[in-house]
């Protein structure tokens, strides 16, 4: 069965809004589709990197309950809009939040460059957070050097490796904040 046609039978099966799809239905629809009434239509693309794209699977699939954990620390899956590609994006990054608001830490384990997703969020700035079952709408901007400096601490408490990370490479590691709009 194609998506659309999987979508459409879904859309008019009132009872099916609260069922999960499996996790192969998960690889071509929206992060979390089951969790609201209004399902959109978007392309899904995994990851090239297998244990990313099984980490994401795992998580989305179980609501967090496989993936949660990872290195001793907890996860969020941040999905994104490819910037060239238009296409889903999603990444599993280390948990960090105030409570009112997520930060993503652009780290790439202190690499040169910054990772793609970064990129996909400066572009298309519109995010999805799913924190185990929960899944937020938010707004991704860069924080200013003065809000990193004031929210810095909450994500080397999540990791402390961002701060070896960030001594270890010449570029500012941006830390992004995503809130609602």
């Amino acid at each position: 069965m194609t998506t659309e046609k999987k979508v459409a039978a879904l859309l008019m099966d009132e009872n099916a809004i609260a069922q999960k799809p499996s996790a192969e239905g998960c690889r071509d629809l929206p992060a979390a589709p089951w969790a609201g009434s209004v399902w959109a239509m978007s392309q899904y693309e995994p990851s090239p990197w297998e244990p990313i794209a099984d980490h994401v699977e795992r998580y989305l699939s179980t609501n967090g309950e496989d993936g949660f954990l990872w290195e001793g620390a907890e996860t969020i899956v941040l999905t994104t809009t490819g910037a060239k590609s238009g296409k889903l994006r999603r990444t599993p990054l280390i948990r960090v939040t105030d409570g009112e608001r997520y930060f993503c830490v652009a780290s790439m384990g202190g690499a040169p460059n910054n990772p793609q997703w970064f990129h996909n969020m400066v572009a298309n700035p519109a995010v999805t957070v799913q924190d185990r079952a929960d899944v937020h709408q938010l707004t991704a901007r860069v924080a200013t050097p003065d809000e990193k400096a004031k929210y810095w601490s909450i994500a080397t408490a999540a990791w402390p490796a961002y701060d070896a990370y960030q001594a270890s490479t010449e570029r500012d590691i941006p830390l992004v904040i995503c809130e609602k709009a």
